[in-house]
This record gives C-alpha cells, sequence and structure tokens, in this order.
C-alpha cells in the first residue's frame, strides 16, 4: 500500500504527495545526519513531516528547504501547517484467485 499525505501550507493550498522509497531513505539520512532529534521512531512527526516535504519536493509542490518549510518562519515561503495520512481505502483491491484459475501442472 502506498502511502500517501494531505499537506495544507500557510498560503491555504492542500496538496496531495505519495510516499515513495527515495523518501524514506532521505528521512533516514536526515535523522542519521542530525543527530540530536534522535531516531525517526524517537521523533515521528519530525519523520513525519520530513517525509511529506521529501515528497512534496519530489512532486515539484515545494521548493524550500526542509527547515524552511517546516518552521514557517517567513509566510511568503511555502511552508507546512499540517500533513495528514490518507487511507487508500478507495485504490483497487487486488482480486483473490478464483474456482476458475487453472490448476498447476501437478493438478493441485
Amino acid at each position: 500500500m502506498m502511502q500517501r499525505f494531505k499537506l495544507t501550507l500557510v498560503d491555504g493550498s492542500t496538496h496531495v504527495v505519495t510516499r515513495t522509497i527515495r523518501d524514506q531513505v532521505a528521512c533516514e539520512t536526515y535523522f542519521r545526519a542530525n543527530k540530536r532529534y534522535g531516531s525517526f521512531s524517537e521523533s515521528p512527526f519530525r519523520a513525519l513531516a520530513f517525509t511529506a516535504w521529501s515528497a512534496a519536493k519530489s512532486a515539484g509542490i515545494v521548493d524550500v528547504a526542509f527547515d524552511q518549510f517546516l518552521e514557517a518562519t517567513d509566510p511568503t515561503l511555502v511552508s507546512l501547517l499540517d500533513v495528514e495520512g490518507i487511507d487508500d481505502e478507495d485504490d483497487e483491491e487486488v482480486e483473490s484467485l478464483g474456482e476458475d484459475t487453472p490448476a498447476d501442472q501437478f493438478g493441485n
């Protein structure tokens, strides 16, 4: 299941972004480089914000550094106000194998 985030920015706009493995690795790298925050499991909100920022940056929605995005120190910059996880309930589910599925070569 792909994790998606709904971002609300200081300009009032909302955007939906999808987290990729690249965003997850970037988050791990960020926490290794910034040990003062502990591990990402010790800072779940910062980890969530970083992953969402990385996904938004990859999607071309933001073009600011993470700290600017997080801190919203300059309201003229694109800055984060809220992140909400989105369930993929509307995504298509993989159908199970039904009775019309042919048996394997050994008749199982």
